[in-house]
């Protein structure tokens, strides 16, 4: 479904700016190609905001965008038209001609028949009625003879398709706009920011120490791209009793509200950003024991270096 209202738009802009160049530079001069191009690509991005009063003045775009080309497909049709009517007048007037000619051709005729001489005049009227007939006949099969309603018929039929073609040109950006915007809402869903992981810490944190309490008014450490602290140092058994895991959560939780998001400080603790929820979460799954034993391990040197940032 993507990848038609991709097809439809790319479709729909080809046909519009076909007619939409030419407009603008009959009006514009040579610049008129981009005064087109730039100012649909302004009306669909208006309308690929969410904001109904960007939408609006995408709606304006728009309108400004379809006047080029409906002008320049009503331009020939309207044409047409005047020359119909042009035509008509002249047909009119030939008529009249041919009927004067008729009536003079009548009275060579009869002169001829009182007295001689009068064959050169009637060969040259017989040959005039018969160039003003043609010319009759040639505007009458002519195209630009067409009638009213037949030229007006095609005009708003091909502004109809124009119309339903932008339609659908827009609904497209509108649907990919608002796939984008959910899936977008969707990963901050499932990443929580800083605020969301400060309250869980708050509410499952006891009553905080000294040390941790300069811990959090330190300044937070920058952590760069692909970086990660490790913890590896002297380590105890590879076990932990109660008293050690309540320690670690201590200690994890107040690590964990110096950044934005679990990814970064799984990142930086050197966890698995999972691992992280179920120590930030007491209820639910316990964090696996190689997770416990990876901390455990570390504890003395990061209580240690707790204590150290403090200090600065």
């Amino acid at each position: 479904m993507k990848y038609v209202a991709i097809l439809i738009i790319l479709m729909a802009t080809s046909i519009i700016q076909w007619h939409g160049m030419i407009f603008w530079t009959e009006h514009a001069g040579a610049s008129g190609w981009g005064w087109s191009i730039v100012l649909e690509a302004a009306a669909l991005w208006l309308w690929w905001q969410p904001k109904w009063h960007i939408r609006a003045l995408g709606l304006i775009g728009t309108t400004i965008v379809l006047c080029g080309p409906m002008y320049q497909i009503s331009t020939p049709a309207i044409s047409a038209l005047k020359n119909g009517q042009a035509n008509k007048i002249e047909i009119a007037a030939l008529q009249q001609t041919l009927t004067l000619q008729k009536n003079q051709l009548t009275k060579f005729l009869e002169n001829s028949t009182k007295r001689t001489g009068w064959l050169p005049a009637i060969q040259s009227s017989q040959t005039a009625i018969q160039t003003t007939q043609d010319k009759i006949n040639t505007l009458t099969r002519s195209k630009d003879g067409k009638p009213f309603w037949e030229v007006m018929a095609l005009v708003a039929i091909e502004m109809l398709a124009l119309i339903v073609i932008t339609f659908a040109q827009i609904t497209s950006v509108k649907w990919l706009s608002e796939k984008q915007h959910a899936a977008h809402a969707k990963r901050e869903v499932s990443e929580p920011d800083a605020f969301t992981i400060n309250s869980e810490v708050k509410q499952s944190q006891p009553e905080k120490t000294t040390i941790e309490t300069e811990v959090e008014t330190s300044t937070p450490p920058r952590v760069q791209k692909g970086q990660k602290t490790v913890l590896k140092l002297v380590g105890s058994s590879g076990t932990t009793d109660e008293a050690d895991e309540t320690r670690i959560r201590e200690y994890i939780q107040v690590e964990a509200s110096k950044y934005k998001t679990r990814r970064e400080a799984a990142e930086a603790i050197g966890i698995d950003r999972r691992e992280l929820g179920c120590i930030l979460n007491c209820s639910g799954r316990k964090p696996k024991q190689d997770t416990w034993a990876f901390l455990a391990a570390n504890l003395d040197k990061l209580q240690t270096t707790t204590v150290m940032d403090g200090s600065c």
